[in-house]
C-alpha cells in the first residue's frame, strides 16, 4: 500500500472549477460560500481523465445517495436501499456490488472522500478511514487482459432521490481534485 501511495503523489492534480462543470440534470448553481449545490441531479466535468486516477472530494449530503461516477462505473454512499453499504456499478456490464457496512457518511457534514481507481486496486477512504480495498473490478479485469487497455471520460458527482414519494436530496460540493496516475 505504502507503493502504492507514493505513487498517488506523482501525479498532476487538477483542482476542478467548481462553477464550470457541466450541468448533466437537475438543479445546480454555486452558493453564497462558492461552494457547488447539486438538488436531485449531477455535474459532469468537462475534461476527460485517463484511469488510473485519484479523485478526492469534499462534499456533504443532506440526506442520501452522494455518488462519485466515471465511465468505468460509479460509487454511492448513504444508499437509500442500503444506507450503510457502498454500492458499486460497472457501467459496462450493469453489475452492482455491494460492501456492507463501509458506505455510510454523515448527514449535513463534510466529509473527505478518497477514490482511487488504480491498475490493480480500486481504493475508498472518507476521512483518511479505509473503507474499501479490492481487485473485484471489471476494469481491473481488463488491465490484466490487456496492460495497453484506457479508459478516458469526465468525472461526475451526482444524487437523487430514489423515487416520486421521498424528499428531495443535496449535495453541496466544496471541492474536487482530479490526479491521473
Amino acid at each position: 500500500m505504502a507503493e502504492f501511495d507514493e505513487a498517488v503523489f506523482r501525479g498532476k492534480t487538477t483542482e476542478i472549477d467548481l462553477a464550470a462543470m457541466k450541468k448533466v440534470n437537475g438543479n445546480c448553481e454555486l452558493n453564497k460560500d462558492g461552494f457547488m449545490e447539486i438538488k436531485n441531479g449531477s455535474l459532469s466535468t468537462t475534461q476527460n481523465f485517463n484511469i488510473p486516477l485519484k479523485i478526492e472530494l469534499r462534499a456533504k449530503t443532506d440526506r442520501l445517495n452522494l455518488s462519485i461516477k466515471n465511465e468505468n462505473g460509479s460509487m454511492t454512499f448513504n444508499w437509500d436501499d442500503g444506507p450503510t453499504s457502498l454500492i458499486f456499478m460497472n457501467f459496462e456490464t450493469k453489475e452492482w456490488i455491494t460492501y456492507k457496512n463501509s458506505g455510510s457518511i454523515p448527514v449535513n457534514e463534510f466529509v473527505d472522500i478518497e477514490y482511487i481507481l488504480g491498475r490493480e486496486i480500486t481504493v475508498v477512504k472518507v476521512n483518511g478511514e479505509l473503507r474499501h480495498i479490492g481487485s473485484d473490478f471489471q476494469y481491473i479485469r481488463a488491465y490484466k487482459e490487456n496492460p495497453e487497455f484506457s479508459i478516458s471520460a469526465p468525472v461526475n458527482v451526482s444524487t437523487w432521490p430514489e423515487n416520486a414519494t421521498q424528499k428531495d436530496s443535496m449535495i453541496t460540493v466544496e471541492s474536487l481534485r482530479i490526479t491521473e496516475l
